[in-house]
């Protein structure tokens, strides 16, 4: 089991050497705060949120912050209270059966959850499913919402991919980007995905707008990158722009990054790896 274990510490520390972007330094260096990762942030007590793939700051709920399960869970998505990673109730989608939940986004006061992973490239298509957000009170636990969701189905020009990141553009436009090499796609009012860039990197597993900002971060299983592009312009001037790595411990197997209202504050959080997730603050 010890030589699984570093075998697997090689692969990722490995996959780390791909990250050298413009203007930072090597990932290397950051590895050193692996051992904090069971430290730093709040325990998650739920142990059924044991696959946390996608989260969410709350805006209307100081406080709250939203996440879902991966595959594996039904469609459901839950607030947890930030301070000590409470679980203070679940929203229901009504008629909705979750296939591989990857990522989630907050905009316009509504809660978006995308179903978009495709591990064999199979799916016709994928789906994003939004709600309104309800007001929670952080006082008290186990409340509970139902909700038949406004449902998008989107397909892919060509052939299917897999992606485990979205995110809500400032026009409201729903934003894909593929795992396996960073394609940044952008939802069409057909439904059909179209290319708009590529960050030309792998092992992307989640994504964030930076509320008021033309910044984006990008989670990958190493490390968090900052997008941010200068001046004024379009939206997609960010997928030009140099990144620069948001420091975060090294964990088990990262998969949701969310930005806070605040735009420069927010969480990261892993899938458990055995062990209870956290929630981990991280600042930029």
């Amino acid at each position: 089991m010890r030589v699984v274990k570093w075998v697997v510490a090689a692969v990722i520390v490995g996959a780390g050497s791909l990250f050298v972007v413009q203007g930072v330094r090597p990932f290397m260096p950051y590895a050193r705060a692996a051992t904090a990762s069971k430290k730093i942030g709040v325990e998650i007590p739920d142990d059924s949120l044991n696959e946390i793939s996608g989260c969410a700051v709350s805006a209307v709920n100081p406080g709250v912050v939203w996440v879902h399960n991966d595959s594996g869970d039904d469609a459901v998505l839950y607030a947890l209270r930030a301070s000590d990673g409470a679980t203070l109730g679940a929203i229901r989608l009504k008629g909705v059966k979750a296939r591989d939940f990857e990522d989630m986004s907050i905009a316009g006061g509504r809660l978006f959850a995308g179903d978009i992973g495709d591990n064999r490239g199979a799916r016709k298509s994928i789906s994003v499913h939004s709600v309104a957000e309800p007001t929670v009170d952080l006082n008290k636990v186990k409340q509970a919402w139902t909700v038949k969701p406004v449902s998008t189905k989107l397909t892919y020009p060509e052939a299917a991919r897999d992606a485990e990141a979205m995110l809500i553009d400032p026009t409201g436009s729903i934003m894909i980007i593929d795992k396996q090499d960073g394609t940044v796609w952008r939802a069409g009012k057909d439904g059909v995905l179209q290319s708009v860039a590529s960050l030309n990197m792998p092992l992307i597993t989640g994504a964030s707008l930076v509320p008021g900002k033309r910044e984006v971060l990008i989670r990958t299983y190493p490390v968090i990158l900052r997008y941010s592009a200068k001046g004024t312009g379009a939206f997609d001037d960010v997928w030009k722009a140099k990144s620069s790595i948001v420091l975060s411990p090294l964990l088990p197997q990262a998969e949701a990054v969310c930005a806070a209202p605040d735009g420069s504050t927010g969480y990261t959080v892993s899938e458990s790896g055995g062990v209870r997730a956290r929630l981990i603050p991280i600042r930029w």
